[in-house]
């Protein structure tokens, strides 16, 4: 028997589903499908195939987008300028889908892989698919580097004869969307697959791969353009195995997880006394500040730092006071964060209502009838494992150490604050990134991101030590005035400024900071490096979709000027996804490979050390293909618009 096919079906009975194809996308081996991801998915793939091991990270902020990020390393093709190493590719795929679980229609998409790239994996498609009982299948169209399965003449051009031609060449130094290579090449081609479900965790996958005897990763010709392939889900992890053409062996392991249910665990009970409703509110992470009362309203103030939308504690709140205290008619509820008042509520505790139809409350009087004296200062002090990465650089995929962190908070008031964090690495592996950048220009401020690294080893830094003071006016204005060490890399003093009136759709804010740069050992001494500069930023959301649109524009760290724009969605229990792009004055031929700044952020519950779903928190984590020094902004402990957020969900 084959070697081959003798390891395949050995791999085929002890190993096991990935709804993933390759290139990171609900699919089937290589093949794409017109399904998608649930919103609020992420998807973790990796895939070890011959010449490439593929790395991908595919998010779904709707029921009709897939966005994937993805990192390959191409082991028989020569990274270049001297390194002894095998070449890396970085990139982003984006399917959507124009009909989905439609009656009478099968589902349609388009893809486009390997985007504003090398376009070394450059392609585009369109696609069907359905299912009927156990099976499931697909048929579709590819262009570029999906022009390889049932090869014919490109149908669009007879619409126009622009559509014949397709550069092979990267325009620039990679990095850019090359608008007039979508849908082109003489020749397109036809591809197809099916899925058989075994059982709710077992299926079985035939294709005809689009995918081409690509030149310039070095693929191998291979018998067929068949390939059978096997996959078996435990849970949110799966695994693949395929055999590729009669010739080679893929093998893909995924991990998919969906945050949008997400929600922390309330108590509601009857309460007797303001102590008791103290006492309730603490078992559901809220802190009673005050209560107040006429004849016939009540109005309560609370502050809180587990919820990610006023509803959820409103809902608390009010349930609880409804059964509790039946002689009012009304409740106003004031919800404050870092001394900040941030939203009020207004509800008819008469009638069955829905939480979400809140009323801004009118001005009336209230006596005081309970207060809770806080011990200030407060102290908040915990220790924990965490982990810290270094995704995607020359020198290889994943740098990553074992770090003990120490957080600590200091609330000197309930709008004064002093936040530190001290790292000690456990084991890491950051002395290995010796690669220096290419590109340092106008000032280098994040590019010698790996000299930090270095100092992790075996000794104590320090990643943050800061002062901060909060102040707010009619729901509406928001002050953070700020001094300390920020960040890994930059200490300064600075001001932001929101000005989000409580239940508008537009916000507005500016900030200035002086700053400068933390020298190497992250102790508490500085590098010549200072600058000074001011941004301001517009934001507007859209309720129905959940969508927000950003624009800042001023000065950037490295002094270069110009604008970021990004487009999100955040859900109820605060799951962010962001996808953001920068252009600065800086020129292409200094900004260098990618001539623009691009990324996406993520805003996940995610916590490896946590012990059930309830406990985790929102983690927040930040992916750009490059590490550059234009269009780099300070990072921040606390942004006030994010925080406000919190409480302005309509």
């Amino acid at each position: 028997m084959n070697k081959k096919l003798f390891f395949f079906i050995y791999f085929v009975v002890f190993i096991a589903f990935a709804g993933n194809n390759s290139h990171g996308q609900l699919g089937y081996i290589n093949t794409p499908s017109a399904f998608n991801n649930p919103e609020s998915s992420i998807n973790l793939s990796l895939v070890r195939d011959t010449p490439d091991r593929k790395y991908n990270l595919t998010i779904s902020p709707f029921n009709w987008l897939d966005a994937t990020i993805f990192y390959t390393d191409v082991t028989n093709k020569s990274y270049g300028n001297n390194f002894k190493q095998s070449y890396k590719d970085k990139g982003f795929n984006l399917k959507l889908n124009i009909i989905n679980e439609h009656r009478y229609f099968p589902n349609l998409a388009i893809g486009f892989n390997d985007l504003a790239g090398t376009g070394l994996y450059g392609s585009e498609y369109i696609v069907l698919s359905d299912k009927t009982g156990a099976l499931d299948f697909s048929l579709g169209i590819g262009w570029g580097e999906f022009a390889g399965g049932i090869v014919l003449k490109n149908p669009l051009t007879s619409f126009d004869q622009d559509f014949e031609q397709r550069s092979n060449i990267t325009k620039g130094r990679g990095g850019r969307v090359d608008f007039n290579n979508f849908f082109s090449g003489d020749e397109a081609s036809i591809f197809g697959a099916i899925g058989y479900n075994l059982d709710s965790k077992t299926k079985i996958i035939f294709e005809l791969d689009p995918t081409k005897e690509n030149e310039k990763i070095g693929l191998k010709k291979r018998n067929n353009k068949f390939n059978f392939g096997f996959e078996k889900q435990y849970e949110n992890l799966s695994f693949k195995t395929s055999l590729l053409g009669g010739k080679e062996l893929q093998f893909q392991i995924s991990y998919q997880e969906n945050y949008k249910n997400f929600k922390k665990k309330k108590n509601i009970t009857k309460v007797n006394s303001y102590q008791e409703l103290q006492s309730l509110l603490s078992k559901n992470n809220i802190g009673l500040m005050e209560v107040a009362e006429n004849q016939d309203d009540m109005y309560i103030k609370v502050q809180q730092n587990s919820f990610e939308n006023q509803y959820e504690v409103n809902q608390s709140i009010y349930s609880i006071i409804k059964n509790s205290y039946t002689e009012n008619k009304t409740i106003n509820i004031s919800q404050e964060h870092l001394g900040m008042e941030v939203v009020r509520s207004y509800y008819n505790l008469k009638d069955e209502i829905n939480v979400r139809n809140e009323s801004v409350p009118t001005e009336k009087d209230y006596e005081t009838v309970y207060k809770v004296l806080e011990p200030y200062p407060l102290i908040n002090n915990s220790t924990q494992p965490r982990i810290k990465t270094m995704l995607a650089s020359r020198e290889g995929f994943l740098y990553g150490g074992l770090l003990l962190e120490n957080d600590l908070e200091i609330i000197f008031r309930k709008n004064l604050i002093f936040l530190s964090n001290i790292k000690y690495s456990i084991l890491d592996n950051f002395d290995e990134l010796y690669i220096p950048p290419v590109d340092t220009y106008p000032n280098q401020v994040r590019s010698d991101i790996k000299k930090y690294l270095n100092n992790f080893d075996k000794r104590i830094v320090i990643g943050r030590a800061e002062l901060n003071y909060f102040e707010s006016f009619n729901q509406s204005h928001f002050f953070r005035f700020s001094a300390g060490l920020y960040e890994d890399m930059f200490g300064g003093i600075g001001i932001d400024y929101l000005y989000h009136p409580q239940g508008s759709l537009f916000s507005a804010g500016a900030e200035i900071y002086k700053v400068k740069k933390r020298d190497y050992k992250m102790g508490f001494g500085f590098k010549d490096y200072e600058n000074v500069f001011s941004r301001v930023n517009f934001q507007v959301i859209e309720p129905y979709s959940d969508l927000y649109f950003r624009l800042s524009y001023g000065e950037y760290l490295a002094t270069d000027i110009g604008y970021t724009f990004e487009i999100g969605r955040r859900f109820e229990n605060g799951v962010e996804f962001t996808g953001f792009f920068t252009r600065t004055d800086v020129s292409e031929e200094n900004y260098g490979e990618g001539s623009f700044d691009k990324g996406v952020r993520l805003k996940i519950p995610f916590s490896i050390f946590s012990h059930g779903r309830e406990q985790q928190i929102l983690s927040g984590f930040e992916w750009r293909p490059l590490t550059k020094d234009p269009g780099a902004q300070l990072i921040k402990s606390i942004d006030i618009r994010e925080r406000v957020n919190r409480f302005r969900v309509y």
